[in-house]
C-alpha cells in the first residue's frame, strides 16, 4: 500500500490517474507496493466498465468495477510477468492469460481479460510491453 502523497506524486507522472474514478484511484493506491517501480498507467475498460492498468516492475495489475446486480465494485486483478502465456490484439483490445502452468491452461491457476483501449496503438503498446516483460512472451 501507497499513501495518499506517493499516490499523488504517481498522479502528477501519469496524469491519467488522476482522470480515473476516485474508487479506482484508491485501490490503486491499495495495491501498490512501495517497492514497486511503477512503469506505466493506462486507461482501460472491460466490457462497459472503466478502469486502469497498471505497469509495475514486477506485474501487471487490472483495476476496474465490476457490475454485480445493481451495484459497481472495484476489482484487482493480478498478471505476473514470468506467468504470462499469451497477448492476442485485436483492433483496440487486448487479450491477455496468464497461468502458473507454462503450457497455459486454464487450469485452477490463472488469470485472463479483455480490455479495450481508446486505440488499437495502445492495444499495440501493452502487448509490446508484455512481450518485453514476460520471460515466457519473449521470443515468441
Amino acid at each position: 500500500m501507497i499513501g495518499a502523497q506517493q499516490l499523488s506524486q504517481l498522479a502528477g507522472t501519469f496524469p491519467v490517474l488522476q482522470s480515473a474514478p476516485r474508487e479506482i484511484q484508491e485501490h490503486v493506491g491499495l495495491e501498490l507496493d512501495p517497492s514497486e517501480q511503477v512503469r506505466a498507467i493506462e486507461a482501460m475498460h472491460v466490457g462497459e466498465e472503466p478502469g486502469l492498468l497498471v505497469g509495475t516492475s514486477t506485474r501487471l495489475l487490472a483495476v476496474y468495477f465490476t457490475k454485480l446486480l445493481w451495484k459497481r465494485m472495484p476489482t484487482i486483478q493480478t498478471f505476473h510477468y514470468p506467468h504470462v502465456n499469451r497477448v492476442e490484439v485485436r483492433g483496440s483490445d487486448a487479450y491477455v492469460h496468464a497461468s502458473v502452468s507454462p503450457a497455459g491452461g486454464n487450469d485452477d491457476e490463472y488469470e485472463e481479460n479483455t480490455f479495450r483501449f481508446a486505440s488499437p496503438h495502445t492495444a499495440q503498446q501493452l502487448h509490446a510491453f508484455l512481450h518485453a516483460s514476460s520471460p515466457r512472451m519473449q521470443g515468441r
